[in-house]
């Protein structure tokens, strides 16, 4: 039997975040959350759980790329499309884009990763393949790329 999953509609996705954004229903969430760890048993096991896994270590993927000769429309619609296309791919937890701040001619990619493993079979991915090869390498000439992890990260407010 072939299973049919269903989208939904992009303003029901859109309520939907919009009511899990609110405080009440984190409250919510979270309270069932414990309730549930409590009543499985799994509650106060933080370093058993530590010493048997290995926490996920996320990579960035970033490209640093100049495009000449291309219309500014057709940049930003194979922006579009790139974020659309790669973060579907499993392992990718987010596919960021964006242009310089202070220079024209200049746009980045931001690929996070869940893991360093995803490295490959994203690269050998067929929709990242396609996307690379089809929109993306014609239009970015030159480019730099690099895989890196976060060693330690300070947010302030």
């Amino acid at each position: 039997m072939q299973r049919v999953e269903r989208q939904f509609p992009v303003r029901l996705r859109e309520r939907l975040r919009d009511l899990v954004d609110r405080p009440s229903v984190q409250r919510a969430i979270s309270e069932e959350v414990e309730r549930c760890m409590r009543l499985w048993g799994s509650n106060d096991r933080a370093a058993e759980l530590l010493a048997q896994c290995t926490p996920w270590a996320p990579v960035e993927h970033l490209i640093i790329y100049n495009v000449t000769g291309v219309a500014t429309q057709e940049i930003e619609a194979m922006m579009a499309e790139g974020r659309r296309v790669l973060s579907a791919i499993p392992g990718v937890r987010e596919a960021v884009t964006g242009h310089a701040a202070k220079e024209d001619a200049k746009y980045a990619w931001l690929v996070r990763f869940c893991h360093p493993a995803f490295i490959d079979s994203y690269r050998e991915h067929p929709a990242d393949v396609a996307f690379a090869n089809n929109l993306f390498r014609p239009m970015a000439g030159e480019r730099i790329s690099i895989d890196f992890q976060t060693i330690e990260s300070i947010f302030t407010r």
